[in-house]
């Protein structure tokens, strides 16, 4: 990410913190069969991998991004998507799902979309 001081248009580029999601959905299949419409909702918590870290601007100065006090935060999430069973217990899957994140100041909101290949034991 790139931010400019807009006094004297010094810049400074830094990298965001990774972050990682676990959540608990419910999905609800609409149909049997080989294409499976579902819808999902969910919640769950989302982590950021945040540390402290100094930068220094394209004039030299030197810039300290502080972690947040608090790096967990809520989340909740719906959506809905299509299973196609490849196999009586394999396929692949297509959803779209927003997703809301409780933080402070501002809360987060994203969409997601999501492909890949399940397996249903």
């Amino acid at each position: 990410m790139t931010l400019e001081d807009p006094s004297d248009q010094d810049t400074v580029e830094f990298d965001t913190s990774n972050h990682y999601s676990v959540t608990i959905n419910f999905l609800f299949h609409f149909l049997n069969g080989k294409f499976r419409p579902y819808l999902i909702a969910g919640s769950g918590v989302d982590k950021r991998l945040a540390k402290d870290e100094t930068y220094t601007s394209e004039y030299g100065y030197e810039i300290d991004f502080l972690a947040p006090k608090n790096t967990s935060d809520s989340l909740a999430q719906a959506g809905a998507g299509i299973c196609n069973y490849l196999a009586q217990d394999l396929g692949i899957r297509l959803d779209f799902r927003y997703v809301l994140t409780f933080d402070e100041p501002d809360n987060v909101s994203s969409l997601d979309i999501m492909f890949d290949l399940f397996l249903s034991l």
